[in-house]
């Protein structure tokens, strides 16, 4: 059963999605795929709107840019963020990409003293079917600073490609997310 760890409660559903996207997708367009807690840990439940915000779908069907935040309450986190991106060219080939922040307090925004903006590479659903639409898929990944703020402990790592702090030996806990690229279900796309 989930664990009834209270999550940060950052702000106001709109403004945290603060975009075209939010208000015209009413908040459809990000699904969680998966949680890893490891094996025989509880799970952890997090709001969406309270870790990817900011989402703006300008790159048409080709790309999405987001923000994602730190969403537990109690405590700093490593967070580290892995998607695909391609420089844009024609015939370019996605290549996996990770970025890191060392610490992102509660609420705070990863890379918040830069504004960081992730661009994802979207992945065409290759289907007849209208209401499949082309999607990024992102995995976010939070270590513990030392705070405590995880109860449990996993042997989950975060992946060699996203060079993680090796004297940081905190609780692992990772998300993967859906991003849609346009509005989903619906003639409403965003270009």
């Amino acid at each position: 059963p989930p664990v009834s760890r209270p999550t940060a409660v950052c702000a106001d559903p709109v403004e945290i999605m603060g975009s075209t996207f939010g208000a015209q997708c009413a908040h459809q367009g990000v699904t969680v795929l998966g949680s890893s807690t490891g094996p025989g840990s509880p799970a952890l439940s997090i709001d969406i709107l309270d870790t990817v915000f900011g989402i703006d779908t300008g790159g048409g069907d080709t790309s999405v840019d987001f923000r994602m935040q730190n969403p537990f309450s109690g405590g700093s986190v490593e967070m580290y963020v892995e998607y695909q991106k391609t420089d844009g060219g024609v015939g370019s080939v996605p290549s996996i990409q990770c970025d890191s922040d060392p610490t992102v307090d509660e609420c705070q925004a990863f890379g918040d003293a830069d504004g960081s903006v992730f661009r994802a590479y979207c992945v065409n659903p290759r289907s007849n079917d209208p209401s499949k639409v082309p999607y990024a898929v992102v995995t976010a990944y939070f270590v513990e600073t030392g705070d405590d703020l995880f109860d449990f402990t996993t042997t989950n790592n975060v992946p060699e490609c996203c060079e993680p702090d090796e004297t940081n030996t905190g609780t692992v806990v990772a998300y993967t997310f859906e991003i849609m690229c346009t509005c989903p279900g619906g003639p409403g796309a965003l270009n």
